[in-house]
């Protein structure tokens, strides 16, 4: 009989330690769950980052076609020739370090 009650406890006792286990396994697959939505997160945040910099870049690129030319812009009168309107601006685009588009003070 005390053989028996023995075999009971081994078996209880592994099934305690297969139950302790298995909640071991479970916490691993949770942390696993958890850092792989840390890495979505994480890229995510990249990706945020990467259009914030595509968007300061092209405001910057935006800007700086009115580089050296604040006071001409906004008071025309303070140049020396009208402004001069032409039909294809992108021939001019870029072309002077003054470049307006297609109100060029230069050309």
């Amino acid at each position: 009989m005390a053989a028996h009650r023995n075999v009971t406890r081994y078996i209880a006792n592994a099934t305690s330690h297969i139950v302790n286990v298995t909640g071991n396994i479970a916490n691993v697959i949770a942390d696993i769950v958890n850092v792989t939505a840390d890495i979505a997160n994480a890229m995510n945040h990249i990706v945020n980052a990467t259009a914030a910099s595509v968007n300061a870049g092209h405001l910057i690129a935006d800007a700086s076609q009115y580089r050296g030319t604040s006071t001409k812009l906004f008071r025309p009168e303070l140049m020396d020739e009208p402004l001069k309107e032409y039909r294809n601006p992108e021939d001019l685009m870029g072309s002077c370090r003054n470049c307006m588009g297609w109100r060029c003070p230069t050309a």
